[in-house]
C-alpha cells in the first residue's frame, strides 16, 4: 500500500522496479497498491509508468 507516500526519489523508485520485476521472474505475485499523487507523479517524471503500471494500481476494494 502506497497510499501514504509524500516522497520518493529515483532511486526508491529504482530499487521497488528491480524487486518488482525479480519477484515476476520467480513467479511471485507482487504488486503496488493505492499509490499515491506524489508516487504516481514519480513515476510519470521518471517515466516508469509502464514499467511499474501493471503492479501500481488503485485497489480502492483493499483498505488495509
Amino acid at each position: 500500500d502506497a497510499s501514504s507516500v509524500e516522497r520518493v526519489d529515483a532511486c526508491g523508485v529504482q530499487l521497488l522496479l528491480a524487486f518488482v520485476r525479480a519477484r515476476r521472474e520467480y513467479g511471485s505475485a507482487c504488486s503496488v497498491t493505492r499509490p499515491s499523487a506524489a508516487f504516481e507523479r514519480a513515476l510519470a517524471t521518471l517515466g516508469l509508468q509502464s514499467q511499474l503500471g501493471a503492479a501500481a494500481s488503485h485497489d480502492s476494494s483493499n483498505p488495509s
